[in-house]
C-alpha cells in the first residue's frame, strides 16, 4: 500500500517494473553511475542529469559549476536522509540541505529553475534532496500549501521537502517491502530498483503513477 499526496497508487510494483523496463538507461546514467566528488560538482556530474530530462544548457553548465565551487557541500552529510530532516527542528538536517539547495536557487540565472537544481543535487545527496520536476510539483502543490501552513515561521507558501518527507515517512515499510521484491526479481533491470534510496523509488512511483 502506497499513498502519495494522499492518492492510493495503484499497482506500485507493477509501475516500478514498468520503469525500470522502459527508463533502464535512466538508471544506470544518472541513479546508478558514480557519484563523484561528494562535497564538488563536474562537467560530467551536470550532463548526466540529462538522462533525466534536465535539458540544462551549456551555458547553464558553466553556471552550475562556478556556483558549486563555494556551495556549502561540507554541512550536509552526504548520507543525509530526508526523512530525518525535521522542518520543525531548527539548525537541524532539513536547515543544512535547505541551505545547500538554496545556495544555487539564490540568484540562479533566468532559465535554471527548481527543477534543474533538484537534478543536479540529487545524486550528490540521494537520500535528501527530491526531484522537484513540474510533475512532482502539481501533485504535491496542495500537500506543500499544507505543509508551509503547519510551519509559518519558515515564511514560504509551499513546502515541497516537507510534503515529500511526510510521504517518504508514511510509506517506509511499504518501500522497503517494494525494494525487497525488486531485489528477488528475475530481470536485470528491476532488481537495480533495490539500490535506490527510498526517496528516489518515492518520485519514481509520483512519476509512473501520474
Amino acid at each position: 500500500m502506497i499513498t502519495l499526496a494522499g492518492t492510493l497508487v495503484s499497482n506500485p510494483f507493477d509501475q516500478l517494473a514498468n520503469y525500470a523496463n522502459r527508463y533502464g538507461a535512466t538508471l544506470l546514467h544518472y541513479d546508478l553511475a558514480d557519484p563523484g566528488d561528494l562535497c564538488g560538482l563536474s562537467a560530467d556530474d551536470v550532463r548526466r542529469t540529462r538522462k533525466i530530462a534536465s535539458r540544462i544548457s551549456d551555458r547553464e553548465l558553466v553556471w552550475l559549476l562556478e556556483r558549486a565551487q563555494t556551495a556549502p557541500w561540507t554541512k550536509v552529510a552526504p548520507d543525509a536522509d530526508l526523512g530525518d530532516a525535521d522542518p520543525g527542528e531548527r539548525s537541524g538536517a532539513y536547515d543544512q540541505g535547505e541551505a545547500l539547495y538554496q545556495y544555487f536557487r539564490s540568484d540562479a540565472p533566468r532559465g535554471i529553475n527548481i527543477a534543474k537544481i533538484s537534478k543536479v543535487l540529487h545524486p550528490k545527496r540521494p537520500a535528501l534532496v527530491p526531484i522537484l520536476d513540474s510533475h512532482l510539483t502539481a501533485t504535491y502543490r496542495r500537500s506543500a500549501r499544507s505543509a508551509a501552513f503547519r510551519h509559518p515561521a519558515r515564511g514560504y507558501r509551499y513546502m515541497y521537502w516537507a510534503a515529500v518527507r511526510d510521504d517518504l515517512l508514511a510509506n517506509r515499510d511499504s518501500i522497503g517491502a517494494l525494494k525487497a521484491r525488486c531485489a528477488q526479481d528475475d530481470r536485470e533491470s528491476v532488481r537495480r530498483l533495490a539500490e535506490l534510496t527510498d526517496l528516489r523509488v518515492l518520485d519514481i512511483l509520483t512519476w509512473a503513477a501520474g
